[in-house]
């Protein structure tokens, strides 16, 4: 069983509206509504691959309702805390003409000390009741950047295994406590580090340093260039084919939960780089966020390609 935690929660939206663009009247083609957050994408990937999964977070107000409703078509087991306010919608626009992506984000619900309490009482049991915990996404209003090293310290007191996957102040603030294993992408990691890094040897270099303050797995995804996996077993690099998106939205919660897959199963970094890249790439031949055909994963799971660059020195 893998718990997936889910902060601040979200139904996605999508418009498909050809040619967009600011100030005129844009039509929409098509549009759909998709059960979202961070979190969300990861629990469906993860159901998809035949993962047991329970979801868990703040849902609030008619539109919590809504996604709770959505999330109901899905093998997975919801976990919600009702809390006052309206759980947030969230906006991506599709042009296919030009092949952009425009997504507008709320900022969703504000969380209460009060109800911050009452989720770290009910967070315990949850976690008594998984093996893995996945952490995605931001942090709604009302919450300190301290949180989720909360979580990690509730997780790892009771010895099951933790990943992250968030940004800024939560990021740095989340490993403190050490976290099994984080996934930032190269904007994430650029952020952390307050520079961009130049090149491949420059990625790798934090990503050992991560490593060495105590993360046992690393991961650093490179978008369309692949990735980057630290561990004990030494530094690696992913290479994946080329493929022509529908949608990258959800890619990234995608990949995360390949990695979280594989490790699960005592998979080693280079089975966890390919389960990941491959489930971000299902992903992207997808028209909705957090879905993948389970024979695309297979398909590029054994397409991907995985190299040894060094041993990891003390």
């Amino acid at each position: 069983m893998i718990l997936t935690v889910t902060l601040n929660a979200a139904i996605d939206k999508t418009y498909w509206i050809p040619g967009f663009s600011l100030g005129r009247t844009n039509r929409v083609l098509k549009q759909a509504a998709e059960p979202g957050g961070k979190g969300v994408n990861v629990a469906k990937v993860l159901s998809s691959l035949g993962e047991e999964v329970n979801v868990t977070g703040f849902v609030g107000g008619d539109t919590g309702q809504e996604l709770q409703r959505l999330l109901g078509e899905f093998n997975i087991g919801q976990r919600w805390f009702e809390i006052d306010g309206e759980t947030r919608t969230c906006l991506n626009i599709i042009d296919e003409e030009s092949n952009r992506e425009t997504e507008i984000l709320e900022q969703g619900i504000e969380v209460s000390r009060e109800e911050w309490a009452n989720f770290l009482s009910g967070f315990k049991t949850l976690v008594s009741e998984c093996e893995m915990v996945l952490i995605s996404g931001s942090l709604p209003a009302g919450l300190e950047h301290s949180s989720y090293r909360d979580l990690v310290e509730v997780i790892k007191a009771q010895g099951k295994t933790v990943g992250l996957d968030t940004s800024g102040l939560a990021f740095k603030e989340g490993l403190k406590s050490n976290p099994d294993f984080i996934k930032p992408n190269i904007a994430e990691l650029n952020e952390f580090c307050g520079k961009a890094l130049k090149d491949e040897d420059e990625i790798i270099h934090e990503a050992v340093k991560l490593y060495k303050s105590g993360i046992n797995h690393v991961f650093v995804s490179l978008g369309k260039e692949g990735a980057i996996g630290v561990s004990g077993e030494g530094v690696f690099r992913a290479k994946v084919p080329p493929i022509i998106p529908l949608n990258t939205v959800g890619s990234g919660d995608a990949t995360f939960a390949g990695i979280g897959y594989n490790l699960a199963r005592n998979g080693n970094t280079e089975q966890c780089l390919r389960s990941g890249m491959a489930a971000g790439m299902a992903n992207a031949l997808q028209q909705r966020a957090g879905r993948i055909d389970l024979d695309d994963y297979m398909v590029f799971a054994a397409s991907v390609e995985t190299q040894k660059l060094a041993e990891v020195r003390s």
